[in-house]
């Protein structure tokens, strides 16, 4: 395997990285496969992510598992489409805005108030559990919810 410094333009930003490849003894010519394209593609959005304040794909993931959602309910919290809150979680990087949002959450009670802007598409007794979970992670010790606060 080889390597050799290399920039290329994201999101309208210049990056510089190592970019690994194979070269053919025969021809010289350069080629990779998905993992080297992978270890190469990942320092770029490592270096997006770090310069816009995008939480990386595990700190999404914990996020999501620290407030014992499934992927489809943390996407409809958030508004995002199910399919590219997955694809977040997979290593897509996320937009600024969204990254925003992501990086936020992480914080029980800025949560809260996404998770109430988002009530009416949980049933009382959905809404009341998650509630409940993301009260503990804020310290905040709560009766059982009651059907006058869900």
């Amino acid at each position: 395997m080889h390597k050799e410094v290399d920039t290329v333009k994201y999101r309208g930003e210049e990056y510089t990285y190592i970019r690994y490849f194979y070269e053919c003894d025969d021809t010289h010519t350069h080629f990779t496969d998905n993992e080297i394209d992978w270890m190469s593609v990942s320092q770029v959005y490592n270096q997006y992510r770090a310069k816009h304040g995008i939480p990386s794909t595990e700190e999404i993931q914990a996020t999501r598992e620290k407030y014992g959602l499934s992927k489809r309910r943390m996407s409809k919290i958030l508004d995002i489409a199910p399919t590219r809150y997955q694809d977040y979680e997979l290593g897509n990087v996320p937009s600024e805005a969204d990254g925003i949002k992501l990086k936020s959450i992480a914080d029980p009670n800025v949560f809260k108030n996404y998770l109430a802007a988002s009530r009416s598409k949980f049933s009382a007794d959905e809404y009341a559990k998650i509630l409940a979970i993301v009260n503990k992670h804020s310290g905040m010790i709560i009766d059982k919810p009651t059907s006058s606060n869900i």
